[in-house]
């Protein structure tokens, strides 16, 4: 089982979405990479280095760089469901509760 990079996975999902007619999700994927990208500092993350401390500290900087909770919401929803289909398609192992500590909702 191949285990893919995080970054190139999400870049396939929003250009599929393109590809489809889904124009508004391609670009809440491609607003929720470029943020993640930002933050990283790099093209390059694989889905084993996403940990619940990592997920925080993507939050914690969303929130310094101005981003509204219902923003952080939507990039950590977004990579929570890049997360889900990696999964399914067994290029992500599961790790349970991952996202537990992160805030998903709306205000």
């Amino acid at each position: 089982m191949k285990k893919e990079d995080l970054i190139s996975f999400m870049k396939e999902i929003a250009a599929e979405l393109q590809r489809r007619g889904n124009l508004g999700t391609a670009h809440v994927y491609r607003s929720s990479l470029n943020a993640i990208r930002t933050f990283l500092g790099s093209d390059k993350m694989l889905f084993r280095q996403l940990t619940p401390e990592w997920l925080k500290r993507f939050e914690n900087s969303l929130r310094e760089r101005g981003c509204s909770w219902n923003t952080v919401s939507t990039y950590l929803r977004t990579l929570r469901a890049v997360y889900n289909r990696a999964v399914t398609l067994r290029k992500a192992t599961y790790v349970p509760h991952l996202f537990r500590s992160v805030y998903t909702g709306t205000r």
